[in-house]
Protein backbone atom coordinates (compact mmCIF):
# COMPACT_ATOMS: atom_id res chain seq x y z
CA UNK A 1 0.00 0.00 0.00
CA UNK A 2 1.04 3.32 -0.83
CA UNK A 3 0.31 6.47 0.83
CA UNK A 4 0.81 10.19 0.14
CA UNK A 5 1.23 12.13 3.42
CA UNK A 6 1.07 16.08 3.17
CA UNK A 7 0.57 19.53 5.40
CA UNK A 8 2.50 22.45 5.79
CA UNK A 9 5.65 22.88 7.96
CA UNK A 10 5.84 22.01 11.68
CA UNK A 11 2.35 19.96 10.78
CA UNK A 12 3.35 16.83 12.42
CA UNK A 13 3.94 14.99 8.97
CA UNK A 14 7.28 13.18 10.59
CA UNK A 15 5.29 12.65 14.07
CA UNK A 16 2.87 9.97 11.87
CA UNK A 17 6.08 8.19 10.01
CA UNK A 18 7.84 8.22 14.05
CA UNK A 19 4.29 7.03 14.97
CA UNK A 20 3.88 4.12 12.28
CA UNK A 21 7.47 2.81 12.96
CA UNK A 22 7.00 2.44 16.56
CA UNK A 23 4.13 0.72 16.08
CA UNK A 24 5.73 -2.43 14.35
CA UNK A 25 9.73 -1.45 15.58
CA UNK A 26 10.23 0.23 18.72
CA UNK A 27 12.42 -1.32 21.78
CA UNK A 28 10.95 1.47 24.67
CA UNK A 29 7.37 2.00 24.05
CA UNK A 30 5.71 -1.02 25.37
CA UNK A 31 5.13 0.10 28.74
CA UNK A 32 3.81 3.67 27.61
CA UNK A 33 0.41 4.49 28.74
CA UNK A 34 -0.70 6.74 25.71
CA UNK A 35 1.04 4.37 23.10
CA UNK A 36 1.18 0.32 24.10
CA UNK A 37 -2.52 0.42 22.50
CA UNK A 38 -1.10 1.05 19.33
CA UNK A 39 1.88 -1.39 19.02
CA UNK A 40 1.05 -4.19 16.58
CA UNK A 41 0.52 -7.23 18.00
CA UNK A 42 2.03 -9.32 15.15
CA UNK A 43 4.89 -7.43 12.40
CA UNK A 44 4.45 -8.08 8.80
CA UNK A 45 7.76 -6.73 8.47
CA UNK A 46 11.37 -7.87 8.46
CA UNK A 47 12.65 -4.71 8.74
CA UNK A 48 11.92 -0.49 8.12
CA UNK A 49 13.93 2.05 5.78
CA UNK A 50 13.45 5.61 6.54
CA UNK A 51 15.40 9.36 5.88
CA UNK A 52 13.42 10.91 8.66
CA UNK A 53 15.76 13.37 10.18
CA UNK A 54 18.07 12.84 12.57
CA UNK A 55 16.12 9.73 13.88
CA UNK A 56 17.48 7.82 16.26
CA UNK A 57 17.88 4.68 15.22
CA UNK A 58 18.81 2.96 18.56
CA UNK A 59 15.27 3.66 19.99
CA UNK A 60 14.23 0.82 17.39
CA UNK A 61 15.10 -2.60 15.91
CA UNK A 62 15.38 -3.58 12.67
CA UNK A 63 15.47 0.05 11.33
CA UNK A 64 17.61 1.48 9.06
CA UNK A 65 18.42 4.47 6.97
CA UNK A 66 17.12 5.41 3.35
CA UNK A 67 19.92 5.68 0.89
CA UNK A 68 18.15 7.06 -2.14
CA UNK A 69 21.12 6.23 -4.31
CA UNK A 70 21.67 2.67 -2.82
CA UNK A 71 17.70 2.00 -3.31
CA UNK A 72 17.50 3.29 -7.35
CA UNK A 73 20.78 1.25 -8.12
CA UNK A 74 18.83 -2.00 -6.11
CA UNK A 75 15.54 -1.05 -8.48
CA UNK A 76 17.49 -0.65 -11.46
CA UNK A 77 18.77 -4.29 -11.16
CA UNK A 78 15.33 -5.83 -10.30
CA UNK A 79 13.85 -3.92 -12.97
CA UNK A 80 16.39 -4.97 -15.50
CA UNK A 81 15.95 -8.56 -14.30
CA UNK A 82 11.87 -8.40 -14.51
CA UNK A 83 12.63 -6.91 -18.23
CA UNK A 84 14.12 -10.13 -18.69
CA UNK A 85 11.80 -12.36 -17.78
CA UNK A 86 12.52 -12.90 -14.43
CA UNK A 87 9.34 -13.72 -12.01
CA UNK A 88 8.61 -12.87 -8.61
CA UNK A 89 10.58 -16.01 -7.12
CA UNK A 90 13.80 -15.65 -8.52
CA UNK A 91 13.76 -11.26 -7.57
CA UNK A 92 13.13 -12.59 -4.22
CA UNK A 93 15.72 -14.92 -4.10
CA UNK A 94 18.29 -12.25 -5.66
CA UNK A 95 17.51 -10.04 -2.80
CA UNK A 96 17.79 -12.65 -0.11
CA UNK A 97 21.35 -14.07 -1.76
CA UNK A 98 23.12 -10.80 -1.85
CA UNK A 99 21.55 -10.06 1.58
CA UNK A 100 19.31 -6.75 0.73
CA UNK A 101 16.99 -5.06 2.97
CA UNK A 102 14.10 -4.41 0.38
CA UNK A 103 11.32 -7.23 0.77
CA UNK A 104 8.92 -7.74 3.46
CA UNK A 105 9.76 -3.38 4.40
CA UNK A 106 7.74 -0.54 5.56
CA UNK A 107 9.49 2.29 3.66
CA UNK A 108 8.59 6.05 5.06
CA UNK A 109 10.66 8.72 2.92
CA UNK A 110 10.61 12.14 3.95
CA UNK A 111 10.50 15.26 1.70
CA UNK A 112 9.83 12.59 -1.32
CA UNK A 113 9.35 15.30 -3.73
CA UNK A 114 13.14 15.46 -3.88
CA UNK A 115 13.01 11.88 -5.67
CA UNK A 116 9.43 11.78 -7.01
CA UNK A 117 10.14 15.60 -8.85
CA UNK A 118 10.24 14.08 -12.36
CA UNK A 119 8.58 11.30 -14.23
CA UNK A 120 11.10 7.98 -14.05
CA UNK A 121 10.98 4.77 -15.51
CA UNK A 122 12.73 3.19 -12.72
CA UNK A 123 10.77 4.95 -9.74
CA UNK A 124 7.13 4.08 -11.74
CA UNK A 125 7.71 0.55 -12.00
CA UNK A 126 8.97 0.01 -8.59
CA UNK A 127 5.61 2.09 -7.50
CA UNK A 128 3.49 -0.17 -10.10
CA UNK A 129 4.87 -3.18 -8.29
CA UNK A 130 5.88 -2.58 -5.15
CA UNK A 131 3.31 -5.15 -3.26
CA UNK A 132 4.93 -8.20 -5.30
CA UNK A 133 7.71 -7.20 -2.82
CA UNK A 134 5.44 -7.19 0.29
CA UNK A 135 6.24 -3.08 0.91
CA UNK A 136 4.24 -0.48 2.51
CA UNK A 137 5.72 3.16 1.34
CA UNK A 138 4.47 6.25 3.07
CA UNK A 139 5.84 9.22 1.08
CA UNK A 140 5.52 12.82 2.90
CA UNK A 141 5.76 16.07 1.30
CA UNK A 142 4.95 19.50 1.97
CA UNK A 143 3.13 20.22 -0.89
CA UNK A 144 1.63 17.51 -3.42
CA UNK A 145 1.95 19.78 -6.55
CA UNK A 146 5.58 19.45 -5.98
CA UNK A 147 4.99 15.38 -6.68
CA UNK A 148 5.04 14.58 -10.58
CA UNK A 149 1.23 13.61 -10.82
CA UNK A 150 2.19 10.27 -12.33
CA UNK A 151 3.27 9.05 -9.00
CA UNK A 152 -0.40 9.34 -7.60
CA UNK A 153 -1.84 6.53 -10.12
CA UNK A 154 -0.30 4.27 -7.54
CA UNK A 155 -1.50 5.55 -4.34
CA UNK A 156 -4.21 4.09 -2.56
CA UNK A 157 -4.75 7.25 0.37
CA UNK A 158 -3.73 10.69 0.67
CA UNK A 159 -3.25 12.29 4.47
CA UNK A 160 -3.17 15.70 5.00
CA UNK A 161 -2.09 16.72 8.86
CA UNK A 162 -3.87 19.17 10.62
CA UNK A 163 -1.48 21.84 12.82
CA UNK A 164 -2.27 22.93 16.02
CA UNK A 165 -2.92 26.34 14.80
CA UNK A 166 -6.16 24.85 12.84
CA UNK A 167 -7.15 22.61 16.26
CA UNK A 168 -8.87 23.20 19.35
CA UNK A 169 -7.10 20.95 21.40
CA UNK A 170 -3.36 19.96 21.24
CA UNK A 171 -4.03 16.88 22.79
CA UNK A 172 -4.12 14.79 20.03
CA UNK A 173 -2.66 14.61 16.25
CA UNK A 174 -5.59 14.93 13.45
CA UNK A 175 -4.84 13.76 9.73
CA UNK A 176 -7.53 13.55 7.39
CA UNK A 177 -8.31 11.04 4.91
CA UNK A 178 -8.50 11.44 1.24
CA UNK A 179 -9.06 9.22 -1.63
CA UNK A 180 -7.76 12.11 -4.53
CA UNK A 181 -4.49 13.81 -4.14
CA UNK A 182 -6.89 17.22 -4.57
CA UNK A 183 -7.74 16.80 -1.31
CA UNK A 184 -11.57 17.97 -2.21
CA UNK A 185 -13.79 17.86 0.40
CA UNK A 186 -16.34 15.42 -1.12
CA UNK A 187 -13.31 13.05 -1.44
CA UNK A 188 -12.31 13.02 2.55
CA UNK A 189 -12.79 9.02 3.77
CA UNK A 190 -11.87 8.94 7.37
CA UNK A 191 -10.34 11.27 10.13
CA UNK A 192 -7.31 9.82 11.98
CA UNK A 193 -6.63 10.94 15.58
CA UNK A 194 -3.19 9.78 17.00
CA UNK A 195 -2.38 10.64 20.94
CA UNK A 196 0.70 13.42 22.05
CA UNK A 197 3.42 10.98 22.80
CA UNK A 198 6.36 13.32 24.42
CA UNK A 199 8.88 10.69 24.14
CA UNK A 200 8.41 9.87 20.58
CA UNK A 201 9.49 14.12 19.75
CA UNK A 202 12.78 12.59 20.78
CA UNK A 203 13.15 9.88 18.33
CA UNK A 204 13.81 12.55 16.23
CA UNK A 205 14.43 15.89 14.92
CA UNK A 206 11.76 18.33 13.79
CA UNK A 207 9.61 21.27 14.42
CA UNK A 208 6.42 19.37 14.78
CA UNK A 209 6.46 19.38 19.01
CA UNK A 210 6.53 23.23 18.69
CA UNK A 211 3.21 23.92 18.99
CA UNK A 212 1.66 27.32 17.94
CA UNK A 213 -1.36 28.91 19.58
CA UNK A 214 -4.57 27.99 17.86
CA UNK A 215 -6.29 30.22 15.53
CA UNK A 216 -9.52 28.56 16.07
CA UNK A 217 -9.58 29.47 19.90
CA UNK A 218 -8.56 33.10 18.73
CA UNK A 219 -11.87 33.06 16.44
CA UNK A 220 -13.76 32.14 19.11
CA UNK A 221 -12.64 34.95 21.15
CA UNK A 222 -12.95 37.35 18.57
CA UNK A 223 -16.65 35.65 17.45
CA UNK A 224 -17.50 36.46 21.11
CA UNK A 225 -16.02 40.21 21.00
CA UNK A 226 -18.18 41.06 18.24
CA UNK A 227 -21.22 39.22 19.65
CA UNK A 228 -20.94 41.34 22.83
CA UNK A 229 -20.00 44.55 20.84
CA UNK A 230 -23.02 44.63 18.78
CA UNK A 231 -25.26 43.54 21.85
CA UNK A 232 -23.88 46.68 23.95
CA UNK A 233 -24.79 48.78 20.45
CA UNK A 234 -28.29 47.22 20.47
CA UNK A 235 -29.20 47.76 23.60
CA UNK A 236 -27.97 51.97 23.19
CA UNK A 237 -29.79 51.77 19.78
CA UNK A 238 -33.41 50.65 21.55
CA UNK A 239 -32.46 53.04 24.72
CA UNK A 240 -32.37 55.83 22.16
CA UNK A 241 -35.61 55.13 20.88
CA UNK A 242 -37.40 55.89 24.24
CA UNK A 243 -36.58 59.21 24.86
CA UNK A 244 -37.27 60.60 28.75
CA UNK A 245 -40.92 62.99 29.18
CA UNK A 246 -40.35 66.02 31.74
CA UNK A 247 -43.28 67.30 32.70
CA UNK A 248 -42.69 70.92 35.34
CA UNK A 249 -45.94 71.34 37.07
CA UNK A 250 -47.15 74.54 39.22
CA UNK A 251 -49.65 75.85 40.62
CA UNK A 252 -51.56 77.79 37.59
CA UNK A 253 -49.76 76.44 34.93
CA UNK A 254 -48.44 73.24 32.79
CA UNK A 255 -44.99 74.48 31.47
CA UNK A 256 -44.85 72.89 27.73
CA UNK A 257 -42.29 70.55 27.34
CA UNK A 258 -38.79 72.33 25.54
CA UNK A 259 -38.40 70.76 21.89
CA UNK A 260 -35.30 68.35 21.64
CA UNK A 261 -32.98 68.41 19.32
CA UNK A 262 -32.86 64.87 17.75
CA UNK A 263 -29.89 62.74 18.27
CA UNK A 264 -28.19 61.64 15.14
CA UNK A 265 -26.72 58.37 15.65
CA UNK A 266 -23.32 57.62 13.36
CA UNK A 267 -23.65 54.11 11.99
CA UNK A 268 -21.30 51.83 13.40
CA UNK A 269 -19.24 49.41 11.27
CA UNK A 270 -21.10 46.44 13.63
CA UNK A 271 -24.46 47.59 12.17
CA UNK A 272 -24.31 46.23 8.99
CA UNK A 273 -25.69 42.60 9.10
CA UNK A 274 -23.47 41.11 6.49
CA UNK A 275 -20.91 41.01 8.45
CA UNK A 276 -18.49 37.80 8.39
CA UNK A 277 -14.87 36.99 9.54
CA UNK A 278 -12.70 35.34 7.31
CA UNK A 279 -9.47 33.74 8.49
CA UNK A 280 -6.43 33.34 5.88
CA UNK A 281 -3.37 31.08 6.26
CA UNK A 282 -1.08 32.60 3.92
CA UNK A 283 2.38 31.17 2.89
CA UNK A 284 5.06 32.50 0.65
CA UNK A 285 2.57 32.13 -2.48
CA UNK A 286 -0.86 30.90 -1.93
CA UNK A 287 -3.59 31.96 0.60
CA UNK A 288 -5.56 28.95 2.10
CA UNK A 289 -9.05 29.81 3.41
CA UNK A 290 -10.28 26.10 4.16
CA UNK A 291 -8.66 23.04 3.08
CA UNK A 292 -9.91 22.85 -0.05
CA UNK A 293 -9.59 26.68 -1.01
CA UNK A 294 -6.70 28.75 -1.87
CA UNK A 295 -5.94 31.45 -4.29
CA UNK A 296 -2.71 33.26 -4.56
CA UNK A 297 -0.74 35.17 -2.14
CA UNK A 298 -0.54 38.25 -4.98
CA UNK A 299 -4.36 38.04 -5.81
CA UNK A 300 -4.94 37.79 -2.51
CA UNK A 301 -3.00 41.48 -1.15
CA UNK A 302 -4.64 42.97 -4.86
CA UNK A 303 -8.41 41.99 -3.70
CA UNK A 304 -7.76 43.47 0.22
CA UNK A 305 -6.87 46.63 -1.28
CA UNK A 306 -10.14 46.90 -3.33
CA UNK A 307 -11.92 46.24 -0.64
CA UNK A 308 -13.00 49.71 0.91
CA UNK A 309 -15.10 48.65 4.01
CA UNK A 310 -13.35 46.13 6.39
CA UNK A 311 -11.07 45.42 9.67
CA UNK A 312 -7.86 43.38 9.39
CA UNK A 313 -6.01 41.83 11.91
CA UNK A 314 -2.90 39.55 11.32
CA UNK A 315 -0.74 37.16 13.14
CA UNK A 316 3.00 36.13 12.03
CA UNK A 317 4.43 32.90 12.51
CA UNK A 318 8.01 31.73 11.05
CA UNK A 319 6.36 30.02 7.88
CA UNK A 320 3.40 31.70 7.67
CA UNK A 321 0.76 34.40 8.09
CA UNK A 322 -2.59 34.70 9.47
CA UNK A 323 -5.08 37.39 8.36
CA UNK A 324 -8.62 37.63 10.07
CA UNK A 325 -10.57 39.93 8.10
CA UNK A 326 -14.24 41.04 9.26
CA UNK A 327 -16.19 42.33 5.81
CA UNK A 328 -19.04 41.91 3.47
CA UNK A 329 -19.99 38.04 3.42
CA UNK A 330 -20.42 38.64 -0.25
CA UNK A 331 -16.39 39.86 -0.58
CA UNK A 332 -14.95 36.01 -0.94
CA UNK A 333 -17.51 34.54 -2.37
CA UNK A 334 -15.44 33.96 -5.67
CA UNK A 335 -12.77 32.19 -4.19
CA UNK A 336 -15.21 29.03 -2.96
CA UNK A 337 -16.74 29.12 -6.70
CA UNK A 338 -13.18 29.01 -8.02
CA UNK A 339 -12.44 25.98 -6.32
CA UNK A 340 -15.60 24.44 -6.72
CA UNK A 341 -15.10 24.97 -10.86
CA UNK A 342 -11.87 23.48 -11.29
CA UNK A 343 -12.48 20.27 -9.41
CA UNK A 344 -11.33 17.50 -10.88
CA UNK A 345 -11.61 13.94 -9.13
CA UNK A 346 -9.25 11.57 -9.21
CA UNK A 347 -10.32 8.51 -7.43
CA UNK A 348 -8.97 5.76 -6.07
CA UNK A 349 -9.74 1.87 -3.71
CA UNK A 350 -8.30 2.52 0.01
CA UNK A 351 -7.49 -0.49 1.31
CA UNK A 352 -7.24 -0.95 5.06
Amino acid sequence: MTTFLTGVPGGAKSYFGIFEISKFFSIFLKDNKKFKSHISKSNPYKACLTNINEIKLDKFENVSLFDFQKFYVILTVLHSMFKSGKNDTELLQYLEDNNIVFADTLIVVDECQNFLEKDDTILVWWLSYHRHFHQDIILITQNLDLVNKKYFAFSEIYLKAIPSSKKISNNQMIYQQFTSPKLYKNSQANTIKLPVVAELFTYYKSGANQQSKSFILHYIKISIFIFVTLMILFFLFIKSKSPDKEYTETNTYHEQPKQKTPILKTKSFFDNADLKLFVFNCFDDYCYFDSSSKIPKTLFEAVIQQIETKLISKREYNNSTDFYIITNKNNFEFIKKENEDEKTSISNPIFK
